[in-house]
């Protein structure tokens, strides 16, 4: 009995130790499974680290490159960018402040927008700024004048945008700001020569007017208050009529001529095309020059304003040339296409130095009367010469 005993505990040993054998080979293999996939996401979280610290140090080199080149650009930018807090006081300038107005970024620091303006216009800017009309104003594309560092004024192409806190109340204006002075006094000079022009036009139709008009006028007179109050034998009489006559067919044809110089008659019979075709036929007779036009006979149609603009364009431009530039061949290409007209004119004349032209104080008419009629008609116009490459001009305008 005690025997079968000890035999049945000494089988159940070995059973428990069996399965406890068997649990600690599967504990042991678990954890080496789990120590496996350690060392799997260890080596993925240590390549992921690495290529963390790649892509970091490729991203902050762009952003030090893009901080590079945007800082280049910022320094070399001849526009001035700025930035003003909720107070008005500078808070930053770019170096382009000096190519403006001649002050150093640091000149400016920390002082107040009215230290550029005078009394008066910051009194006018003041009041501007008080009305209600300002809080829908857009806060581009402004121009306005302000003082440089040597108290000249320069005049300033703005554009810039309100500074917004983080919860969305105004805290400063960031703009920039681009030197117009050269362009603004281009464009007096352009209204000077406009009132030139027509003040010339005037005087020039008051004297056809005075001295060719006005004394046939009084010869006229003087005609028939003869005619009237004397008593003239017939042959006198036929003779006093007859001339009266004849100065009257030389007023109409004053006056058709003045209207010509007004509006040339052939436009306003024939159109744009015609006109021009009849003016180059007229100067291709003397065979001196060979001049070639083509046009698609303008499918629209521009305005008188602006026909009259062109021809008289035109007009000058083969002037110019058959006067001042010794050219053999002129060819002239006017065409439109869908609502914008073109203009290409170009001789092979001895040409000039039109920078040098520009700069010249004392030039002539010719050139500038033409851009003086462009800007009427608000034309953009290229013109290209050199001393000895002749002459070309690209003109575009809209048609409305």
């Amino acid at each position: 009995m005690a025997l079968t005993i000890g035999l049945t505990e000494k089988v159940a040993f070995k059973k428990r130790e069996k399965l406890r054998l068997n649990n600690l080979i599967v504990i042991n293999d678990t954890l080496r499974e789990e120590n496996d996939k350690r060392k799997l996401i260890e080596n993925e979280l240590s390549l992921h680290r690495t290529n963390l610290k790649k892509l970091i140090s490729i991203q902050a080199k762009k952003l030090l490159d893009s901080e590079k080149n945007y800082s280049h650009i910022i320094e070399n930018l001849h526009d001035w960018i700025w930035h003003v807090d909720i107070n008005g006081m500078f808070i930053h300038n770019s170096p382009g402040l000096e190519n403006v107005l001649g002050y150093t970024p640091e000149e400016l620091e920390g002082k107040p927008w009215t230290f550029l303006f005078s009394e008066r216009k910051i009194r006018k800017m003041k009041e501007l700024l008080n009305q209600d009309e300002v809080k829908t104003m857009s806060l581009s594309d402004l121009e306005f004048s302000c003082l440089t560092k040597d108290n000249n004024v320069a005049f300033l192409e703005t554009r810039c945008v309100l500074v917004l806190d983080e919860n969305g109340k105004a805290d400063g204006i960031r703009g920039i700001s681009r030197d117009i002075s050269e362009k603004k006094l281009f464009e007096r000079k352009i209204l000077k020569a406009i009132i030139e022009t027509e003040e010339k036009e005037r005087n020039r139709f008051a004297i056809e007017l005075h001295d060719g008009l006005g004394a046939t006028l009084s010869g006229i007179n003087m005609y028939l208050n003869t005619i009237i109050s004397e008593e003239l034998e017939e042959t006198v009489k036929n003779d006093l009529i007859l001339k009266s006559n004849e100065l009257i067919k030389q007023v109409a044809a004053s006056v058709r001529e003045i209207a010509s110089d007004i509006r040339p008659f052939v436009l306003n019979e024939f159109g744009l095309v015609a006109s021009i075709e009849s003016v180059c036929d007229r100067l291709s007779t003397t065979g001196d020059v060979v001049i070639d036009i083509k046009t698609n006979q303008l499918t629209t149609q521009p305005d008188q304003d602006t026909e009259l603009v062109l021809f008289r364009i035109i007009s000058e431009l083969l002037n110019n040339t058959i006067k001042h530039a010794g050219a053999k061949q002129i060819n002239i290409d006017l065409f439109n296409v869908e609502n914008k007209l073109f203009l290409i004119y170009q001789d092979n004349g001895i040409g000039f130095d039109y920078d040098k032209y520009l700069k010249d104080e004392a030039k002539g008419m010719g050139v500038q009367n033409i851009i003086t009629r462009l800007t009427s008609v608000n034309g953009n116009y290229t013109i290209e010469t050199k001393p000895g490459k002749g002459f070309r001009v690209y003109v575009e305008i809209g048609l409305e």
